[in-house]
C-alpha cells in the first residue's frame, strides 16, 4: 500500500527549506496564488542571525507552520526523549501512516546523520528540518524532499528506521523538538489582499518592517537598505560571496515579476510595459547569481565589482518600476477592491 500527498516540488521560493516546504503544500490549493501575491514582498537582513541573515519578511511573524488560519495543525512534543523512545519503529511509523492517510503532512527537526540525501549521512550529526508527505509499505520507505549533498533541492526517500532515528537522535533544544502534523485549512478563503500587497511594497521601498507589531531590534535592516549590507559584504569578502543569499534575491525578483503579471491579468494594472521593464531586473539578478557562482569557483578581482554594479543598476530601476506600480494601485479606491475581486472571481 502507498500514498503520496500532493506536493509542489518547485514552488517560487526554495532558498530555505522552511519556506519551500510550506509553499510546496500551499501551492497545491488552486487559489493560494491569490493569497501569495499579497505576501513575501519584503526582505530583511538580521545581523544577529548568522544562519539566516537574509530572508523574506512576511505577514506572519516567522514562517507559515504555526499559522492556524492557513493550516489545520496538530503537535507532538518530544523534547523529552524518554517519551519518543518508548515507541518502537513500527509503532511510530504506524502513527505516521495513520496521519498521512488523514491527509496530514509531517514536519520536524531531524539529525542529518540519518537523512540519506545529505552529505552528513552515516558520517556525523547535523541539524536539519524534514518533511514527510508519503509512504510505501511494500518498500518500507517514506517520501520527502530537501537539499541534497550537491545543494540541489529534490525529492528523495527515507527508510522507516532512518526517519525514526533522525528524530530520536535530534539534540537541539528548540521548537524543532516538535513533530508538526498539518494540512491546508479547508475553510480558509485564499484571496488577494490588495492592501497587504501595497503595504509590503511600500515597506520594501521605504526599508520598513512589515511586521510592525513585532519588535525585531535595531540589528535588522529591511527592504532597499538590505542591498547596502549585501554590497558591503561582497566588497569585504570578495572571494566568498554567499550564493544562498544571491538565490534569495533572485527569487524575490522572480516573485515580483509573477505579481506584476498577475495584477495586469486581473486588471489592477494597465501599463503592460511594466512587465517587460521588470523582466530586465529578473535577468539582472540571474546574471548576478551566475556571476557569484563563477566568482566562488574561479575568483577574479573584476567579478565582485561587476556584481556590485549590476545590483546598483537593477535596484535603481526597480525603485522606479515599483513606485509606479504602487502609484497605479493607489488609484483603486479601497471600497472598490472587493467589487473588482468579486467580478474577477465570477468571470
Amino acid at each position: 500500500m502507498k500514498k503520496i500527498l500532493p506536493f509542489d516540488a518547485n514552488p517560487p521560493i526554495i532558498s530555505y527549506q522552511y519556506h519551500a516546504f510550506g509553499l510546496g503544500i500551499l501551492f497545491q490549493h488552486e487559489n493560494f496564488i491569490d493569497y501569495f501575491i499579497g505576501d513575501y514582498n519584503n526582505i530583511k537582513y538580521n545581523m544577529d542571525d548568522p544562519l539566516h541573515s537574509l530572508d523574506f519578511c512576511i505577514n506572519f511573524p516567522w514562517i507559515y507552520w504555526f499559522n492556524y488560519e492557513l493550516f489545520t495543525i496538530n503537535f507532538l512534543q518530544y523534547s523529552d526523549k524518554s517519551f519518543i523512545s518508548k515507541y518502537s519503529v513500527e509503532d511510530f511509523i504506524s502513527t505516521v501512516i495513520y496521519m498521512i492517510n488523514l491527509d496530514f503532512y509531517i514536519y520536524s527537526g531531524a539529525n542529518e546523520y540519518y537523512l540519506p540525501n545529505r552529505r552528513a549521512y552515516n558520517k556525523n550529526y547535523g541539524r536539519k528540518d524534514c518533511i514527510i508527505y508519503g509512504y510505501d509499505t511494500d518498500s518500507g520507505m517514506l517520501n520527502s524532499i530537501g537539499y541534497d549533498a550537491n545543494g540541489i533541492y529534490k525529492e528523495f526517500q527515507i527508510s522507516y528506521e532512518d526517519y525514526f532515528n533522525s528524530i530520536l537522535s535530534y539534540k537541539e533544544e528548540n521548537w524543532y523538538n516538535t513533530i508538526c502534523f498539518l494540512k491546508v485549512n479547508p475553510n480558509y478563503n485564499f484571496c488577494l489582499n490588495l492592501s497587504n500587497f501595497k503595504r509590503q511594497i511600500s515597506d520594501y521601498l521605504h526599508s520598513t518592517n512589515t511586521n510592525r507589531d513585532i519588535g525585531l531590534g535595531e540589528s535588522i535592516a529591511f527592504g532597499i537598505k538590505v542591498y547596502d549590507i549585501i554590497i558591503d559584504n561582497i566588497l569585504r569578502e570578495p572571494k566568498n560571496i554567499h550564493i544562498g543569499y544571491m538565490r534569495i534575491l533572485m527569487e524575490h525578483k522572480n516573485c515580483m515579476y509573477l505579481r506584476i503579471e498577475y495584477l495586469l491579468k486581473k486588471g489592477y494594472l494597465k501599463n503592460y510595459s511594466l512587465l517587460s521593464e521588470y523582466e530586465s531586473i529578473v535577468n539582472d539578478f540571474k546574471t548576478i547569481f551566475n556571476l557569484s557562482i563563477k566568482n566562488n569557483v574561479k575568483y577574479s578581482e573584476a567579478t565582485p565589482n561587476r556584481i556590485v554594479a549590476h545590483i546598483k543598476i537593477a535596484i535603481d530601476k526597480e525603485k522606479v518600476i515599483l513606485s509606479e506600480v504602487l502609484d497605479s494601485l493607489m488609484t483603486v479606491p479601497r471600497s472598490d477592491v472587493k467589487e473588482i475581486w468579486d467580478t474577477i472571481k465570477n468571470t
